[in-house]
């Protein structure tokens, strides 16, 4: 089994950032397997399946840990997951909802049926969600992202504007993100139809300033999808690390 941990990528300068190559569910390709030299190294989920040791001595999972306070140290584990000490305390497998692949493999990527704020539907149309640990915010199609933020200020008072780094909130206060509702995702878990309902709470896309009154920033930026793997028109999501923590 091959790892390619990265120090420093070319052409990605502007990209800060650490760790492994390769955990996209992206298949291997025939020139990948025969030729790795001149054709590339596929990727390490894509090792794992091409093992002859796949689903025999390790099960075809590997978890993640994110933790939100700076001296706990995040985890991955492949081949499984330790509920005992990374779950909320009480937790089996048994609460742990599993969702089915998109048809883009390029992506760990679900299909969303719908997407909505309180009462308001984001979504006018199928839409596919993709989970991104190594993003510390989220992005949301330009359509949803309006529409998110216009019920911010209709109905919550909230006004959000473009700035830097982030979209930037006024008449934002704490009493305010008390009463917010959570953003709610309907993701599909099979092919028949079926949902489970994953909801982000107002602390995970809105953040208070500690500098100025009644500020706040938005982890939340909009986006037309230009990524591999998808098809002119479709619109994504990309859930990041505080979403998943």
């Amino acid at each position: 089994m091959s790892f390619l941990s990265v120090v420093k990528a070319a052409d990605l300068s502007a990209l800060k950032g650490s760790g492994l190559v390769g955990l996209a569910p992206t298949p291997m390709k025939k020139e990948e397997h025969d030729a790795p030299m001149t054709s590339g190294i596929p990727g390490f989920v894509a090792q794992l399946k091409d093992s002859k040791d796949f689903n025999t001595d390790f099960d075809s999972v590997f978890s993640i840990y994110l933790s939100n306070d700076e001296a706990v140290k995040g985890n991955i584990i492949f081949g499984g997951a330790n509920l005992d000490k990374y779950a909320k305390k009480g937790l089996k497998d048994d609460d742990i909802h599993w969702f089915a692949q998109s048809s883009n493999n390029a992506y760990w990527a679900s299909d969303l049926a719908k997407s909505s704020f309180g009462k308001k539907v984001l979504n006018q149309k199928p839409q596919q969600v993709i989970f991104d640990n190594g993003m510390s915010f989220a992005m949301a199609p330009q359509k949803a992202f309006i529409q998110f933020a216009k019920s911010l200020f209709k109905e919550h008072g909230i006004l959000c504007q473009p700035s830097q780094p982030l979209w930037s909130c006024s008449e934002c206060t704490a009493e305010k993100m008390k009463k917010l509702p959570n953003l709610k995702f309907d993701i599909l878990t099979d092919k028949s139809g079926k949902t489970k309902t994953v909801e982000m709470p107002p602390s995970s896309y809105l953040r208070l300033d500690e500098n100025y009154n009644d500020v706040a920033w938005l982890l939340l930026t909009p986006w037309e999808f230009q990524g591999i793997g998808g098809k002119k028109g479709e619109e994504y999501w990309v859930l990041g690390a505080q979403f998943l923590q």
